[in-house]
């Protein structure tokens, strides 16, 4: 971000140096300062400062210059967009707006473009839940239409293209079509918008068409979002059209009819909400009035009144706050607002004295053992997936596997039951490194829905076999504290060479396994040479 906009943007004659330093009493950081701008870096539950526009009006309110809920006009409808039944189960959300006269340079075109992709890949889940269109409007016609077009139907000219491909084509060749494609796997028609003259305007979430492609000329905009969640659809809208009304333009609504139902929209009203103060300032920790607290939250940007009887806050929620959902939000911005520096220290009531939770030794000790051997130490995802955890391992699955309902991927599906293929997955992305490599982890895996901690070690070198295996285990286990009671005996896994594996018995109880990897599986890791690996039950070992 520059410092001359975020100043010229805050106004009211302020210093950006003073500007930088009360920025990071909002929770925000800033990263790093030169002579040409600052970075920073904001918590993804308030998308409404993922811009310098959204930063400045945080910053007028906390400063003092400017306290309590900004407002801003929304002028009447004079475009309309029909909502088409065909899309309803593509992509079933949209919210519009438009933004007259706007006026743009560098600095506001980068803001715009940098929000775009730091909410698509924040609220809007790389553009599957939510997805930003900015078109000029200059050849538009009302009414718009947003509907499920046939993919082989309907050709047109994408952003960046040359020449005129249907949708599947724009999936399997434009550059934005093959990074967004498996948003519409599976769809029969895809979501497309048109003006009252056809011109195609957006097949979101993929591509603009070029007919709306914005320019430095631009001044009156259509902005639509669209989605899978109207929440955050229309949260998503709210920020963005404040955004642009900071930079001078003029908010103008957009009449939405649906098969069922009309909506003018922006709704930029705020949220009426009512907190008891009894409830909300035990979390704060602060001695103060319900008018402090009132006060902190209009250099919030809310509006607070205290009720005649004192108990409670009536506060109007910005439209752009989405992370407002519970009373708590509320104490954190009351906390914000008094400021976290006037909190005073108190020392505790309660003399108490710390000592290592049960299982801190034997991670100590563990850590140190394999340290000292010359391994390197990984910390690994428990989220795996069955074919890392047991279909490149040449296991089948077991049954009190814990699988996660709705994963991301399905490389991150199921809680892992074993460390030992994270650190062969880990060597896999390493082969252009230099050889021997030996790495180790301790960590927990999850068996039958309960955590279980294991330590587990892999190394590769040409020379690794199952004696330097063996050694390993013992010299480890002896830095446990363990040597007379263990025992090693012969076992079979399709995970090791047979012959070439063993297990660990501790007063007769299996407590790990060790050996030298079947090819196999080195094969399906992409690994070319020869590889020991053990793992340990900690939890037994540590009794």
């Amino acid at each position: 971000m520059g410092y001359r906009d975020l100043q010229e943007l805050v106004g009211h004659g302020t210093d950006i140096a003073e500007i930088l330093d009360t920025i990071e009493q909002i929770g925000a950081v800033v990263e790093r300062r030169d002579v040409d701008g600052f970075d920073m870096e904001v918590f993804p539950d308030r998308p409404d400062l993922f811009s310098v526009e959204g930063i400045a009006r945080a910053m007028r309110a906390f400063m003092g210059l400017q306290p309590g809920l900004m407002r801003y006009e929304v002028h009447p409808p004079q475009v309309e967009l029909h909502v088409d039944p065909s899309v309803l189960d593509v992509r079933p959300v949209i919210a519009c707006a438009v933004i007259r006269n706007i006026i743009f340079d560098d600095a506001s075109i980068s803001s715009l473009m940098d929000f775009q992709e730091k909410l698509h890949l924040t609220v809007g889940r790389k553009r599957k839940k939510v997805s930003i269109g900015v078109h000029d409007m200059r050849y538009l016609k009302s009414p718009y239409t947003y509907l499920g077009a046939d993919p082989k139907a309907t050709r047109f000219i994408p952003l960046q293209g040359e020449r005129e491909m249907d949708m599947d084509q724009i999936l399997r060749e434009h550059p934005k079509g093959v990074d967004y494609a498996w948003i519409l796997e599976g769809k029969e028609r895809y979501p497309l918008i048109v003006d009252a003259e056809d011109q195609v305007m957006s097949f979101p979430p993929i591509i603009n068409g070029t007919v709306t492609q914005v320019r430095d000329d631009t001044n009156d905009l259509f902005l639509d979002i669209t989605g899978l969640d109207e929440a955050a659809c229309r949260y998503s809208l709210c920020i963005l059209a404040t955004m642009l009304a900071e930079r001078g333009g003029k908010i103008e609504a957009v009449k939405v009819v649906y098969p069922d139902r009309e909506v003018v929209m922006p709704d930029l009203e705020p949220t009426p909400r009512r907190v008891k103060l009894a409830d909300i300032m035990p979390w704060t920790g602060l001695d103060i009035s319900g008018e402090e607290a009132a006060r902190a939250l209009g250099v919030m940007g809310f509006d607070a009144q205290v009720t005649e009887d004192g108990e409670y806050l009536d506060l109007l929620v910005p439209a752009w706050r989405m992370d407002i959902l519970h009373d708590v939000d509320v104490a954190e911005d009351v906390s914000i607002g008094f400021g976290y520096e006037r909190v005073k220290g108190v020392l505790p009531e309660v003399l108490t004295l710390s000592r290592d939770m049960p299982d801190e030794d034997i991670q100590r000790t563990t850590h140190l053992a394999f340290r000292g051997r010359g391994f390197t130490e990984v910390m690994s995802f428990t989220l795996s997936s069955p074919e890392e955890q047991y279909t490149m391992m040449g296991l089948q699955e077991p049954e009190g596997v814990t699988h996660i309902v709705n994963p991301v991927t399905e490389q991150l599906s199921i809680m892992r039951t074993h460390l030992v293929p994270d650190l062969l997955t880990y060597l896999s992305r390493n082969t252009h490194h230099d050889y021997p490599q030996s790495v180790y982890e301790v960590g927990q895996v999850v068996l039958s829905s309960k955590n279980s901690l294991r330590t587990a070690a892999v190394s590769v070198h040409a020379k690794a076999g199952f004696t330097t295996a063996k050694s390993l285990v013992e010299g480890v286990l002896r830095d446990l504290g363990h040597g007379p009671d263990i025992e090693i005996e012969a076992t079979g896994s399709a995970s090791y060479i047979l012959g070439r594996c063993a297990k660990v018995l501790l007063e007769g109880e299996d407590i790990g396994i060790f050996g030298e990897v079947h090819p196999e599986v080195l094969e399906a890791f992409g690994i070319a040479q020869p590889t020991i690996a053990l793992e340990l039950d900690l939890e037994r070992l540590n009794g």
